[in-house]
């Protein structure tokens, strides 16, 4: 009987013991997940959406902004967004040279007729 006891004793130690590490790993999870919800508010700034404005309207300055400046766009963002401005500078070029492969803008019936 005594035994019993001493086993019992000795498991409710370990459970003391290995729930704080429970707990310390939820806490740990928490604050990942935390973290990476932070890290998506952070990127939505006033400074943020004028540059991803910049990059697909003006894409020369645009891109200065995303690259040059102080700003806390992560990395593996710059590097889409900066594929998105290739793609506007080469529609400008194609635009600018007459190629007709360019995108052209959107034919819609009657548009001609109210002018």
């Amino acid at each position: 009987m005594a035994k019993k006891k001493l086993n019992s004793a000795k498991n409710v130690q370990k459970s003391a013991a290995q729930a704080p590490a429970e707990k310390d790993e939820r806490i740990k999870d928490r604050k990942a997940t935390m973290l990476g919800n932070e890290r998506l508010v952070n990127n939505i700034t006033w400074q943020n959406m004028l540059i991803y404005f910049l990059v697909a309207v003006l894409p020369p300055i645009g891109l200065y902004f995303l690259w040059f400046r102080e700003n806390t766009i992560p990395s593996s963002a710059k590097y889409v967004w900066t594929l998105i401005g290739m793609v506007v500078l080469y529609q400008w070029f194609l635009m600018i040279t007459g190629n007709p492969n360019a995108a052209q803008p959107a034919f819609i019936p009657g548009m001609y007729e109210l002018i």
